[in-house]
């Protein structure tokens, strides 16, 4: 698909510096730092980082979206690889940071990525990933309504449409991967985007509580390699 089709414009443009604080008490950052934005996309993420001080890579499967952030975004052709990440053939040990921007949740195995991302980190590196919760408190009541409706449906994921979602997640997903995969949970956070149908008086206190609650229908998850062995 054309980037210009798939991406709104807001995404196409030059978006602010990475915000660096989001690491605070995980790693020490210092400019020069490796991170590869997996699912990079056309590579807005990427240059992100670069201002925030980072030496910014990206894995992208789709050739139409590194074509045009190398021609129309200036993004180097080296830095932005057209392969799929579960199998990158990026160097061991060489990254400070792995980032998953609302990308596990779309492919068909997260544990290989997980993997990947591990295999790449170097001793103590973060992963950062942002998905879908699958306790999120809308998606129980809607769900609620369609058992005792009696519809054979469930609204967590979407495998055939927009914006197929293949997996939903919780903080305990990871920490059972974590152990088969050689990583561990250092941060965990449940939020909630956007609440609909409630008085605009009333949205911070029910967006807090949601979150304060674990019902949020997003999770902001961070990652530290273990050591071998």
């Amino acid at each position: 698909m054309d980037p210009a089709e798939y991406f709104p414009p807001s995404q196409l443009e030059n978006r602010p510096a990475f915000d660096n604080g989001q690491l605070e008490g995980l790693l020490a950052f210092e400019p020069g730092m490796k991170v590869v934005d997996v699912g990079a996309g056309v590579g807005v993420n990427m240059i992100a980082f670069e201002k925030a001080g980072w030496e910014a890579w990206g894995v992208e499967p789709s050739k139409k979206f590194v074509d045009y952030g190398v021609e129309k975004l200036g993004i180097r052709p080296e830095r932005l690889l057209n392969q799929a990440f579960e199998h990158t053939d990026l160097p061991d040990a060489s990254f400070d940071l792995v980032s998953f921007g609302a990308v596990l949740e779309h492919l068909v195995s997260p544990s290989t990525a997980l993997r990947s991302a591990r295999r790449v980190l170097k001793p103590g590196g973060i992963i950062l990933a942002e998905i879908p919760a699958s306790t999120a408190l809308i998606s129980r009541l809607i769900n609620f309504y369609y058992r005792v409706s009696g519809t054979p449906y469930v609204t967590n994921i979407s495998p055939m449409h927009p914006p197929f979602h293949l997996y939903e997640f919780t903080h305990h997903s990871f920490e059972k991967n974590g152990k088969r995969n050689g990583y561990e949970v250092a941060v965990h956070r449940y939020w909630q985007a956007t609440v609909f149908n409630v008085p605009s008086k009333v949205k911070p206190l029910v967006r807090k509580l949601l979150n304060r609650g674990r019902l949020g229908d997003g999770l902001t998850i961070a990652l530290r390699r273990v050591a071998d062995g």
